[in-house]
C-alpha cells in the first residue's frame, strides 16, 4: 500500500511539471527576472531546500527563457549545483558580500559574455547597504540586429521594519534609482540596455503610504527609457504571491532596445497555477518576462557592421581591420586563456594585428565604437 501511494505521489509530481508552459519562442528573444526567495538558505525562505531547488530548476528548464535575471541567490554552492544541471546556460553571479546575491543567466547557444561586474560602488549605502547592481555585457554571433546588450540586475532595498526604517528604505530606493539613471545617461546613452530585477516598489504609487513612486525620474524621461511592466502595474496586477496590487518586479529598457520590443508582451508568469503551494515551497515572487525581436541569421550586422572588414583571417603574420566610417574608441585582442592585448591604431588608418605581438592561436577581437561593441573571431596560424 505504501509503495502504491509513493508511486501515485511521484506520478502526480511529474504531471504538475508537464503542465508548466514553455515561454521560449524560437522566433523571439525573452528577457525575464525572478526573485527566488533565499534560494539555498537553510534559515530563511522555504523550509524544504530540496523541494525549492527542484521547483526552481524545473521551472527554468520548462520555461526555456533566453536571458534570466535572478535575485536572492543565497547559497553559492547550491547555485553552482543548479547551474551544473543547466549546462545550456552561461551565468554571472554578483560578487558583493551580502547573502542575497543576484545573477544573470543566458543561453550559450545565442550569447557570449564580453564582461561583467558590479557598478555604482560609490552609492553602496543606498543600494541596500552593498547590494550593488550587476552589469553583464552580452554579444551574439547568431542574431541579426543585435550588436551589444547591457543587462543590469537589481535588487533594491525592501519595505521592511519600523515606519522610520520603511521611510528610509523608500528614500534609498529613490536615490538608488536616480544614481542608476545618471550612470545610464552618462555611460550607456544610445545603447541597448535592460535593467531587470526586484525593484521593491511600484511604478504607479509607492508601496510606502502610496507616495510618489521612487522611480519617477525614469518615468519622466520617456524619450530614453521605458518600463515594459508599467501597463501591468497600472492594471493592478501583482508580482508577489502573498500580496495583491504589489507589482514590484520590473524590466526597464532603453529607447534603443525598445525598437526591438514586442509591444504589450510583458507578462507575469503565474507559476502558482502549476506548482502546488508555490509561495511556501518555491518563492513569494512570480517571474516576469517580455519578448524582443532581434531576428535570426549569421553574424552581427546592425548599424552597418558590414563595413567592418578583417583580412586575411586566418592569417600567417599580419591581419588588417578596416571599419569604414564607424568611429572606433578602442581595440583589444583576447586569447583563449583570457590574456588581453591592447591594440594601438591611428585614426582613419587600418588597424593592424601582428602575430609577433599576439602569438599563434584563436583570439576574440573586441572593437568598441560609439555604437557599441563588435566582437569578431580571428586566428593566427
Amino acid at each position: 500500500m505504501k509503495q502504491w501511494l509513493f508511486l501515485l505521489c511521484f506520478a502526480g509530481w511529474q504531471t504538475v511539471w508537464a503542465q508548466i508552459p514553455k515561454v521560449g519562442d524560437a522566433g523571439k528573444t525573452e528577457l525575464a527576472c525572478w526573485n527566488i526567495e533565499w534560494f539555498g538558505d537553510t534559515q530563511f525562505g522555504p523550509t524544504d531546500e530540496t523541494l525549492q531547488y527542484n521547483n526552481v530548476k524545473n521551472a527554468i528548464q520548462s520555461a526555456d527563457l533566453d536571458i534570466l535575471a535572478l535575485e536572492e541567490v543565497s547559497n553559492t554552492t547550491t547555485f553552482a549545483n543548479l547551474m551544473a544541471e543547466l549546462p545550456q546556460y552561461g551565468y554571472a553571479l554578483a560578487s558583493f558580500s551580502q547573502t542575497q546575491k543576484t545573477a544573470l543567466l543566458w543561453k550559450k547557444s545565442l550569447f557570449r559574455r564580453y564582461q561583467s561586474g558590479l557598478i555604482l560602488s560609490n552609492y553602496s549605502s543606498v543600494f541596500a547597504n552593498g547590494r550593488l547592481p550587476l552589469e553583464v555585457t552580452l554579444v551574439s554571433d547568431s542574431l541579426n540586429h543585435f550588436d551589444t546588450l547591457y543587462c543590469i540586475v537589481l535588487h533594491m532595498k525592501a519595505n521592511t521594519g519600523t515606519n522610520t526604517e520603511k521611510l528610509q528604505a523608500y528614500y534609498n530606493r529613490r536615490d538608488a534609482g536616480n544614481a542608476l539613471k545618471t550612470y545610464l545617461d552618462q555611460n550607456r546613452a544610445g545603447q541597448k540596455v535592460a535593467v531587470m530585477g526586484d525593484w521593491n516598489d511600484r511604478l504607479t504609487t509607492s508601496i510606502w503610504k502610496d507616495s510618489i513612486t521612487p522611480y519617477k525620474s525614469f518615468l519622466n524621461d520617456a524619450a530614453n527609457y521605458y518600463f515594459t511592466t508599467l501597463q501591468r502595474n497600472q492594471n493592478g496586477e501583482t508580482t508577489l504571491a502573498t500580496f495583491t496590487n504589489s507589482f514590484i518586479d520590473h524590466i526597464l529598457i532603453s529607447n534603443r532596445l525598445r525598437q526591438h520590443y514586442q509591444a504589450g508582451s510583458a507578462t507575469v508568469f503565474r507559476l502558482d497555477n502549476y506548482i502546488t503551494n508555490y509561495s511556501t515551497t518555491t518563492t513569494d515572487h512570480f517571474p516576469v518576462y517580455t519578448y524582443f525581436y532581434f531576428g535570426t541569421g549569421t553574424g552581427v550586422n546592425e548599424n552597418n557592421w558590414q563595413q567592418v572588414r578583417m583580412y586575411p583571417n586566418p592569417a600567417s603574420s599580419v591581419c588588417f581591420i578596416e571599419t569604414g566610417n564607424i568611429p572606433v574608441r578602442l581595440v583589444k585582442a583576447i586569447n583563449d586563456v583570457g590574456q588581453q592585448f591592447d591594440i594601438f591604431f591611428e585614426k582613419n588608418e587600418p588597424i593592424i594585428l601582428t602575430k609577433q605581438q599576439l602569438g599563434s592561436g584563436v583570439f576574440q577581437v573586441v572593437i568598441e565604437t560609439e555604437r557599441g561593441l563588435l566582437v569578431k573571431k580571428m586566428v593566427f596560424q
